[in-house]
């Protein structure tokens, strides 16, 4: 995340703290009035499942668009 903070615009030198492990994502499909919400999870063993209503699926993060 460093590469988007303001101590990198400053020319700071780049820190740990800015370290991350993705476990998820959220993802809406929609309009701010109307909507509907799904999320990828990344389970303890590194596989990646899609949550949708009720519907739980394996994905593979190459097919994000």
């Amino acid at each position: 995340m460093f590469d988007y903070t303001l101590e990198k615009e400053k020319g700071l030198e780049n820190s740990n703290d800015y370290d991350y492990a993705l476990k998820g994502i959220v993802v809406h499909i929609g309009s701010a009035e109307f909507g509907h919400y799904f999320s990828y999870i990344k389970t303890p063993e590194g596989s990646w499942l899609e949550y949708n209503d009720e519907r739980v699926r394996e994905f593979d993060p190459k097919d994000i668009e």
